[in-house]
């Protein structure tokens, strides 16, 4: 096993001063450290326990994270956003069957209590992709980090467990958690991202262990290609460096963060024609004049798209949408919440943003004036550098989109009529951007900080490069909308049934009347011509 940690000094924390690292070849202790942390662990798969191992042995290759539900600014490497939750993109080899049945019992024992995972029929398959997703908005890490005591520390030897029992208490309060495995290298990675410390600050002592532990204090620095990031700072492999070494290091990259912050929340009342109101602040214009702004959802089955409804130009105008990329998942329109076999559909909208930021003329109007009177000439020339100011500076401004939903039929509930409190993720709001020329041959797999899938990839062209724009929260809320959708109780249910009944019976007796009278089978005969005749 190999663990490397990273603290990440962002742009507004305080310097980092010599008394706040002290290294004396053993241990490294941090004091009032205001950083990002990364932890991340490489191991063998012959190395976890043999139910993780059973089901490796079944996939090609899978990339599980979960993102918390809290919000906060981005910062590179780190930048990458999805919609909060748990998510496992999957590629099974042949016996799909069996390796998404073994998968969902890990999902299950993990203690994602509410998901419904029964096999490959939960997972979603967009079409051209080899990977199945499953998802599910119902996860906290206190839950996988106290399982994952048990599946993984329980049968390591004593003079592991410890750093087993230490590394997993940890789990509980990150940010965010990714898990790759590929079967072709036979290595499980696990990163568990910190936005911050629980306390505020780091005031840490990281100490040797037995197996290689690499520490590293770095900050951003400017790169000097576009689609890559450079970081500086100190590094250490603990026991084994005698001092901090000095590092700089540049890789190219794929998700970046971008100035801004967005909402979202439901219209008041919802009832069962949601619409999602989206408010996104763009103070600064798209890193390239070609990139265009999206939005990646995830929706759980008590809640869909129609993608009809979403092929109208003029309504995705109106709406400030500019493309439906899906849905894909349960996308029956009239199928109730518990005949859904699948946790729900995904699928990306174009947002449209040329009221912030016009596009540029293709031919410019002319400049050229006719000669008149000095006043003439110098209200022509404070009109035109006017003009140059506009282009140069963007102002941006606020971006307002409404996102059509529409609910199933949920469930009855105990007594009477109620509305039931349901929430919707936020979505995941980027720039994505076309690969320059210099990063068409340009390959992540030398970014050390490579993340697992954010889901929402394979919908653009490879080498597309993602600006994340981060979620904002009001007060208590976090990141999700939430709302109340109607549904029958079950005292009326019993009415509805029984009436059903009824109608039904009711109906069928009357048919069998007329049906029997045609045929002269009641009071009468039947005659030629079809005609009945009374019998005395």
């Amino acid at each position: 096993m190999k663990q490397r940690t990273t603290f990440l000094i962002p742009k507004s924390a305080p310097f980092i001063t010599p008394e706040s690292l002290e290294y004396d070849g053993e241990t490294l202790r941090l004091n009032e450290v205001e950083a990002w942390r990364q932890e991340r662990w490489t191991v063998g798969v012959e190395e976890v326990p043999e139910i993780l191992r059973n089901t490796f042995s079944q996939l090609d290759h899978l990339e599980a994270r979960w993102q918390s539900k809290e919000s906060g600014d981005r910062v590179n490497p780190f930048a990458g956003s999805t919609t909060p939750g748990a998510h496992f993109f999957v590629e099974a080899g042949g016996a799909e069957e069996d390796a998404m049945r073994l998968l969902c019992t890990v999902i299950k024992m993990v203690s994602l209590k509410k998901a419904v995972c029964n096999g490959l029929e939960s997972f979603v398959h967009p079409p051209n992709s080899p990977t199945h997703h499953f998802f599910t908005p119902d996860s906290h890490p206190a839950e996988l980090a106290a399982t994952a005591k048990i599946l993984l520390c329980k049968h390591l030897p004593e003079t592991s467990k410890a750093s087993c029992l230490q590394a997993t208490s940890q789990l509980s309060t990150a940010d965010s958690i990714e898990i790759t495995y590929t079967k072709s290298t036979g290595t499980i990675v696990v990163s568990a991202l910190w936005t911050s410390s629980p306390e505020g600050t780091w005031n840490s002592a990281l100490t040797p262990a037995s197996h290689r532990h690499e520490v590293g204090v770095l900050d951003e620095r400017r790169a000097l290609e576009p689609n890559e990031i450079a970081l500086g700072g100190v590094i250490a492999v603990l026991g084994d460096s005698k001092e901090l070494s000095e590092t700089l290091l540049s890789f190219p990259a794929h998700h970046f963060s971008h100035p801004g912050s967005y909402h979202a929340h439901f219209t008041l009342p919802t009832n069962i024609h949601p619409v999602l109101n989206l408010a996104i602040d763009l103070p600064s214009p798209p890193p390239r004049e070609e990139c265009t702004l999206n939005a990646y959802f995830t929706t759980p089955n008590f809640a869909f798209v129609d993608k009809y409804q979403l092929s109208d130009p003029q309504f995705l105008a109106s709406q400030n949408l500019t493309k439906l990329i899906g849905p894909f998942g349960d996308t029956d329109l009239e199928a109730p919440q518990w005949t859904a076999g699948k946790w729900g559909s995904e699928f990306v909208l174009g947002l449209n943003t040329n009221d912030i930021f016009p596009p540029a003329l293709e031919a410019e109007e002319s400049t050229d004036v006719e000669v008149g009177s000095i006043q003439d000439l110098e209200k022509d020339l404070e009109k035109h550098l006017e003009k140059d100011l506009e282009k140069a500076e963007p102002q941006g401004g606020l971006l307002n989109v409404k996102v059509p939903l529409h609910t199933r039929y949920i469930p009855p509930v105990d007594g009477q009529d109620a509305t039931v409190p349901h929430a919707l993720p936020f979505p995941a709001v980027f720039y994505a951007c076309p690969p320059l020329e210099a990063s068409e041959s340009a390959s992540t797999a030398k970014n050390p900080f490579k993340p697992a899938s954010y889901g929402f990839e394979s919908y653009f062209a490879k080498d597309t490069t993602f600006h994340h724009i981060s979620p904002a929260y009001q007060l208590s809320e976090a990141s999700e909308a939430r709302m109340e959708i109607p549904t029958l109780g079950m005292i009326n249910a019993q009415v509805v049934r029984t009436g059903t009944v009824l109608v039904v019976v009711g109906c069928v007796t009357y048919l069998c009347v007329v049906m029997a009278r045609s045929l002269g089978l009641l009071g009468g005969k039947k005659v030629d011509g079809g005609k009945v005749k009374k019998t005395q």
